[in-house]
C-alpha cells in the first residue's frame, strides 16, 4: 500500500495541481522529503543516481537496497546497482560492507559493466583489498593484466604482491614478463608461500627462464630436487640442462643420481660448456663417480690432465685412483709424470719398496743366479784354487 501511495505521489498526483520532485513533494505549501525507504521502494522508477542526488550517502543507500533484496537471507545488491555506486564514486569498501556485496561480486559487476576490466578498475579493486584470485576469476582479468598493473602502480612489484599473484594462480611467465619481477624474487616467494618448492613449481620456474642458481639460492631448493624436476619434465636431461645445473652449482653426483643423467653426457656437457675441461671440473666429475674412461672419451680430457687433477685434488694420488687411471687408458708415464705417483715396484705395487735382486727376482737374495763363488751371475773365477777348481784346496 505504501509503495502504491508513493507511486501516486510521484506519477499521478502531479497532474492534479500537486507539486513534487524526485526527492520531495509539496502539499498545501509545505514541503515533505521522501524517506530513504520510500525512495528505495520506488526502484526501478527511480535510479540509484536519482536517490543519491537526494542527499543520502552511498553506504545508506546500499544498505537499504541490500535489505530490500533480502540481506538477512544472504542476498546483496545487484551488479547494476554496484556499477551505479561505482560510477557515483562510492568506495568498494562501502559497497561491500553496506551493500552486503562480496569482493567477487564487485569484480564481476565491474567486468560486466563493459565486459572488461580497465587498468584503473583493477587498480581500485587491488587498493580496496580485492584478491588477485577474485579479480581474475570473477572479473575475468588476465594474469598479465593484473601483474602489469601491480608493477606500474609504483614501478616495482613487492614480495607481497608477487605472493598474491602466485596465490591467485598467475603464471610465473606473466609475473616475470608482465610484472617485471626478477627470477630470484619469484623463486623466493614461491618458497616462502609454504616453505618448500614443489617439483611442478621448480619446473615452472625453469620453463620460464629462472636460473638454476636463483632457484637454489632464492628458492631454497636442493640440487637434487632441481635435477630431479628437470629430469621428470621430459624424462631426460638435455646437455643444456646439465650445463645449467653445473653452472648453478649442482653437484655432479646430484645430476647423475637425481637427474638420471649418464656419466658420459655429464662429462660431455662440461666440456662443451667452454670447449675444455678444467682441472676443477675433472675433479668434480671424478668425485661424482664419473669414470676416467668417460672423462677422457666424452669430456675430451687428456690422460696427463686427468692424472694431474687427481693428484692436486688432495695433494697425493691413491692406489685406487691409479687403478682407475690405468683402466681408463692413461699411460704409466702420464700417471708418474703428471700425477706425481711413485712408480710401481717389482710386485706392481705403486710406491711399493720391493726391488729386484741381482738375479731379477723380486725381493730375492741374489742366490738364484750365484756362481759357485756366491757371486750373482759370476763365472766362478773369483774362487778358483791353483788347480783351477772353484773353492778347491790346490790338491
Amino acid at each position: 500500500m505504501k509503495k502504491i501511495l508513493l507511486l501516486l505521489i510521484l506519477y499521478v498526483i502531479p497532474f492534479f495541481n500537486f507539486s513534487q520532485s524526485q526527492c520531495s513533494y509539496e502539499l498545501d505549501g509545505v514541503t515533505y522529503d521522501f524517506s530513504l525507504s520510500e525512495l528505495v521502494d520506488s526502484i526501478p522508477y527511480l535510479t540509484v543516481n536519482e536517490i543519491f542526488s537526494c542527499g543520502f550517502s552511498g553506504c545508506s543507500i546500499a544498505e537499504a537496497l541490500a535489505w530490500e533484496a533480502g540481506m538477512d537471507n544472504g542476498y546483496s545488491i545487484s551488479s547494476s546497482q554496484i556499477n551505479s555506486f561505482l560510477d557515483l564514486g562510492v568506495s568498494v569498501n562501502d559497497i561491500m560492507s553496506c551493500g552486503n556485496a562480496s569482493l567477487c561480486d564487485v569484480a564481476s559487476a565491474m567486468n560486466y559493466n563493459d565486459y572488461m576490466l580497465s587498468s584503473s578498475e583493477i587498480e581500485s579493486l587491488i587498493d580496496e583489498g580485492v584478491s588477485v584470485s577474485d579479480i581474475i576469476n570473477c572479473g575475468n582479468a588476465s594474469g598479465c593484466g593484473v601483474a602489469s598493473l601491480l608493477y606500474y602502480n609504483d614501478y616495482m612489484i613487492s614480495s607481497i604482491e608477487i605472493e598474491s599473484l602466485i596465490d591467485g594462480g598467475v603464471s610465473v611467465s606473466d609475473i616475470l614478463s608482465c610484472g617485471n619481477a626478477n627470477g630470484c624474487d619469484v623463486a623466493s616467494e614461491m618458497y616462502y608461500n609454504d616453505y618448500m618448492l614443489s617439483s611442478s613449481e621448480i619446473e615452472s620456474l625453469i620453463d620460464e627462464g629462472v636460473s638454476v642458481s636463483d632457484i637454489l639460492s632464492c628458492g631454497n631448493a636442493s640440487g637434487c630436487g632441481v635435477a630431479s624436476a628437470l629430469y621428470y619434465n621430459y624424462y631426460y636431461l638435455t646437455s643444456f640442462e646439465i650445463e645449467s645445473l653445473i653452472d648453478g652449482g649442482v653437484s655432479v653426483n646430484d645430476i647423475i643420481s637425481c637427474g638420471n643423467a649418464n656419466e658420459c653426457n655429464v662429462a660431455s656437457a662440461m666440456y662443451y660448456n667452454d670447449d675444455m675441461l678444467s682441472s676443477s671440473e675433472i675433479e668434480l666429475l671424478f668425485d661424482g663417480g664419473v669414470s676416467v674412461g668417460d672423462i677422457i672419451s666424452c669430456g675430451y680430457a687428456n690422460g696427463c690432465d686427468v692424472a694431474s687433477a687427481m693428484y692436486y685434488n688432495d695433494g697425493f694420488i691413491m692406489n685406487y685412483e691409479i687403478e682407475s687411471l690405468i683402466d681408463g687408458g692413461v699411460s704409466v708415464s702420464d700417471i708418474i709424470n703428471c700425477g706425481n705417483a711413485m712408480p710401481p715396484d717389482c710386485n706392481d705395487i705403486w710406491g711399493g719398496n720391493s726391488i729386484l735382486d741381482a738375479c731379477g727376482v723380486c725381493n730375492g737374495d741374489d742366490s738364484s743366479c750365484a756362481d759357485e763363488c756366491g757371486i750373482p751371475n759370476g763365472d766362478n773365477s773369483t774362487c778358483l784354487d791353483e788347480c783351477g777348481v772353484p773353492n778347491g784346496d790346490n790338491s
